[in-house]
């Protein structure tokens, strides 16, 4: 009986399902979710959603906003958050994420350091 292929790691697909992390949830800047609130990038993943007093609420991550780089990686899609999670998720130091803020119609680009280890 032949082996069936494996999956390989991000095959899966960019622009499904969302992602938990530091007390924020993330989603594809392709869902539902990212095109009702009007957003029109293509790069990063949407924050849906951040739990008041957790690490992302803390450093300044709000609903609405967009992450496009977490530490070393830039983010493109879900996968890359995904992918920046695991490498991050016991990191001691703050991690540095870049972000953008909607204010009226401009994005304003801010940087930020997420305590994403549990203390």
């Amino acid at each position: 009986m032949a082996s069936q292929p494996q999956e390989e790691e991000g095959e899966e697909a960019p622009t499904v399902g969302e992602v938990t992390w530091a007390g924020m949830t993330v989603v594809s800047l392709k869902s539902d979710i990212a095109q009702s609130a009007g957003v029109e990038r293509e790069k990063g993943v949407f924050v849906s959603s951040v739990d008041v007093d957790s690490p992302a609420h803390d450093a300044g991550i709000a609903e609405g906003d967009i992450i496009t780089k977490v530490g070393k990686i830039e983010i493109v899609d879900l996968s890359d958050f995904k992918r920046a999670k695991k490498e991050y998720k016991d990191s001691k130091k703050p991690v540095i994420m870049r972000i953008l803020k909607r204010v009226n119609s401009t994005w304003i680009p801010r940087i930020v350091a997420v305590r994403v280890a549990e203390q």
